[in-house]
């Protein structure tokens, strides 16, 4: 890959994270010296508009987050990773070996998912990891020290960020030392395939040793930042219960300050090296770790920087002590009683923090100490009872899922998960195991609630449904959907509505449309197999114009699916409201096709599978929503499909600076007002005539165009020769399947007669494919006819030259009006000696079916 199209792009992204792929952290810019932005945003789709266009791709350096950042966060940082799906080696052929890697990929370890050529002679080796939760501690723990090996060996360079950027092939690599003449980056090999971390570590930590693990960590482990944020060791700091170094660093004047949940700031203890001074950098992270951005810190341990201070605090108290003795220095309570040494004021700290528990020694200062703290510990023991409580109240277990639901946030935790829980953390520390571990303390609590499953019921408030599962059981089920937050106004939205109406011309099928929409925002639960599919150029506002309605439903209920998660084993994307195919593309053979049909049509019961949880059933509620930019991508499509709504818009793109202000306004940045409008319009939109399992009728001419993109050798000439002028069937207001057939042996060029031929047992259904895809329909009548002395029934249909009107009466007045009216067109026409009538002139032989 090396075009850099957004198209070449995706694929790269979706290959590498699956079903994340939307949420990476990406950025992109011209010229790394002069003006890099690596500020960044989520998504490739937001980085083309910043950039200004697809067409800017291949001129920018573009990188990627090799972390996946919580939904909710705005910047890119280490603390906001919350899954770890992939495994980088960089820099390898300037500072690592690459012959040492090759030497590796010879005896068994997994080739990299992608070899990114970053510049001449360097590369970025990309492993696409599986097998593993990449949110689990496990899977955290098992590719710190995989990173660190890597290190030690010099297999990569020593940055091994959760959230660090790396090259995306299809941009260019814009460095000084280039000149003027960027240097292209792109793929050269790699597997396209992912590999597991038991695969990985078993060769680059054990040289082929399946108890790798049992190496532990390199000397090196300390360059690398341990997992943290949401992974296996989160950042826990709180200075509301503050750690004991944290009280000793508060009592040497460094003033520790809450930044953000599990991270308090503080100034460096090896401050008086850093070059700028600055005060910033420094951290504690919790369970007794720290660390300094400075470069001057880098290469310091947490322990260094504990050294550091129990070096300051001897200092100060012996300043204070002779200070006091001379009468120089008042009483300061913060350092009037403190031991003599650094040392024993932690380990008092540490005494005090744990509640007395390792209480030793029998010292009068160690026993004064456990007199005095008895009653706070009791206190402490009391409210955590208290809080326990408070989280049996918040947590569900789930039986079948082996794990938690949380009521709050309506979704389901591991157990992994539930042990990092902001609201666990400050209860019990991560990292207990056994009895101690939250979600087993849990677990043994009388109060604590179970459910026997999952669900997903659109509508219901409810966190816990009873009612029956798939096998007509009584059960008790968690209610992951979640009721959205959107307010109602009762004006016209006029501003989505101009947009509707730009995208969607025809007014036959934008009332249906509208309808659709309203319809599925009226019956959260219920679900439509009739796909509303719109096809139009690029930059016409597609997906602005769904904005409004996935805010109505709830982000959480509207899930965008690519082609290739389409295909893939794990549906868990069905659990929602409305699906989004922003980018329709089925293939010729039919096999995603009659896929979305399974998907659409399936009644019942339908089994979810998530990755690394075990399957579950829910009735589906999903509706579906199909965009595409090419009416090509349209394939397989049957002449008689009853799914697809299609549409092929003739707007023309937004001018992309004056469209800023109408995404905004229609995304709700910063104001509702508009998806308000929208919402109680939908809402208040009387859909008593409306069919939500019929299509619309097509008045524009998409559906043929639709099925027009698709069509075999026989159905395309059948198709021509109804619509196009002068064509055999072109001015028949009626006629019978049967003579169609007869006409194709008889006039057809020799290739269709052959495929014909060919293929006898599907010539029929082909030949109804190209009347229907020109406009006629069966009239559901027969007529009869002697032919040899025999009877023959002939299907009748309504011609291309049929008008609306006259349908309209044939259809009313019943059968013998319609054979009536195919009789006397037959008549008319032999009586003005047409020749266009083959069957009646030219007795051809008949078809072979």
């Amino acid at each position: 890959m090396t075009a850099g199209t957004a198209a070449d792009l995706r694929s790269f992204l979706e290959t590498l994270f699956g079903a994340a792929a939307p949420d990476v952290w990406v950025a992109g810019f011209q010229d790394i010296e002069r003006n890099p932005q690596w500020g960044g945003v989520r998504g490739l789709d937001a980085l083309v508009s910043r950039i200004g266009g697809e067409d800017n791709l291949d001129k920018c350096d573009l990188f990627f987050c090799i972390g996946i950042l919580d939904p909710g966060a705005q910047r890119r940082a280490n603390e906001n990773v919350v899954s770890q799906p992939l495994l980088i080696a960089d820099d390898v052929g300037s500072k690592a070996s690459e012959a040492d890697w090759e030497r590796l990929f010879v005896q068994g370890c997994p080739e990299p998912t992608y070899r990114i050529n970053t510049s001449p002679g360097n590369y970025t080796y990309v492993w696409a990891l599986n097998g593993t939760d990449p949110r689990s501690p496990e899977h955290w723990a098992d590719l710190h020290m995989i990173r660190a090996w890597m290190v030690e060996k010099n297999l990569t360079d020593n940055v091994m960020d959760p959230a660090r950027y790396v090259r995306m092939p299809g941009g260019v690599n814009s460095k000084a030392k280039y000149g003027d003449t960027p240097v292209p980056v792109a793929c050269s090999g790699g597997s396209g395939v992912g590999a597991t971390l038991e695969a990985l570590g078993r060769w680059v930590v054990g040289y082929g040793d399946t108890t790798w693990r049992d190496k532990g960590l390199p000397a090196s482990a300390q360059k690398i930042p341990a997992a943290s944020g949401h992974g296996a060791l989160e950042r826990t700091a709180d200075l509301s219960n503050p750690e004991p170094i944290i009280r000793l660093a508060e009592l040497i004047g460094l003033r520790p300050r809450q930044i953000r949940p599990g991270v308090v700031e503080a100034d460096c203890p090896n401050m008086h090296l850093h070059t700028s001074r600055a005060e910033t950098g420094f951290a504690f992270l919790g369970n007794g770790m720290c660390e300094c951005f400075h470069a001057s810190c880098q290469g310091l341990k947490s322990s260094d920087f504990v050294d550091l201070m129990v070096e300051r605090y001897n200092e100060l108290r012996a300043k204070y002590k002779a200070g006091r003795s001379m009468g120089l220095i008042p009483v300061d309570e913060n350092w009037e009683n403190t031991p003599g040494s650094a040392r024993d004021y932690l380990a008092r700290l540490e005494f005090e923090y744990s509640g007395g528990r390792d209480a030793g020694g029998g010292d009068k200062e160690t026993q004064d100490t456990m007199s005095s703290l008895a009653g706070q510990a009791k206190k402490r023991a009391e409210q955590k009872d208290l809080d326990v409580s408070g989280l049996v109240e918040r947590f569900v277990h789930v039986n079948s899922a082996e794990g938690y639901y949380d009521r709050v946030r309506r979704e389901m935790l591991g157990y992994g998960q539930l042990d990092k829980h902001p609201v666990v953390t400050p209860l019990f520390k991560p990292g207990l195991s056994g009895t101690k571990r939250a979600s087993n303390v849990l677990l043994r609590h009388p109060g604590l609630q179970s459910a026997d499953g999952r669900g997903y019921l659109p509508g219901a408030d409810e966190a816990l449904v009873a009612g029956l599962d798939y096998l007509g059981r009584d059960s008790l089920v968690v209610n992951e959907w979640m009721r959205p937050e959107v307010g109602r106004r009762a004006e016209p939205p006029r501003i989505w509505l101009d947009l509707v109406e730009h995208i969607i011309p025809d007014k036959t099928y934008r009332e249906f449309f509208l309808n659709w929409l309203a319809w599925k925002v009226q019956n959260p639960a219920a679900r439509t197999p009739v796909i509303a599919t719109i096809a139009s150029g690029q930059g016409t506002g597609k997906d602005t114009m769904l904005l409004p309605i996935m805010a109505i439903l709830g982000q959480r209920n509207v899930r965008q699916v690519s082609m290739q998660n389409l295909e893939g084993s794990f549906n868990e994307w069905l659990m929602s409201e409305l699906i989004v195919l922003p980018e329709l593309k089925l293939s010729p053979d039919g096999k995603l096709y009659n896929r979305i049909k399974d998907l659409t049509g399936q009644a019942g019961w339908m089994e979810i599978n998530q990755k690394y949880q075990r399957p579950f059933y829910v009735k589906p509620s999903a509706s579906f929503v199909a965009f595409t930019n090419h009416i090509e991508a349209i394939r397989g499509m049957e002449g008689d499909d009853r799914r697809f709504a299609v549409y092929v818009s003739p707007a023309a793109a937004q001018d992309p600076v004056k469209f800023v202000s109408v995404r905004g306004m229609l995304s709700g940045e910063g104001d509702m007002s508009e998806i308000e409008r929208v919402k109680d319009f939908l809402l208040a939109r009387d859909l008593s005539a409306f069919h939500p399992y019929s299509l619309p009728e097509d008045v524009s001419g998409s559906r043929a165009a639709a099925l027009r993109g698709s069509m075999p050798l026989v159905t395309e000439w059948v198709y021509n020769e109804c619509v196009d002028a002068g064509g055999l069937f072109a001015d028949r207001e009626m006629l019978s399947l049967r003579e169609v057939q007869d006409v194709v042996i008889a006039e057809a060029p020799a290739e269709v007669r052959s495929a014909v031929t060919r293929n006898p047992a599907a010539a029929q259904r082909l030949v109804v494919e190209g009347l229907r895809a020109a406009g006629c329909s069966s009239t559901g009548e027969r007529a009869r006819k002697r032919e040899n002395g025999t009877q023959v029934s002939l299907s009748l249909w309504f011609g291309p030259a049929l008008d609306r009107g006259k349908k309209a009466d044939l259809q009313r007045f019943g059968r013998d009006a319609v054979v009536d009216y195919y009789e006397a067109e037959l008549n008319a026409r032999q009586d003005a000696g047409q020749a266009s009538d083959k069957t009646q002139t030219a007795g051809p032989p008949k078809l072979p079916f």
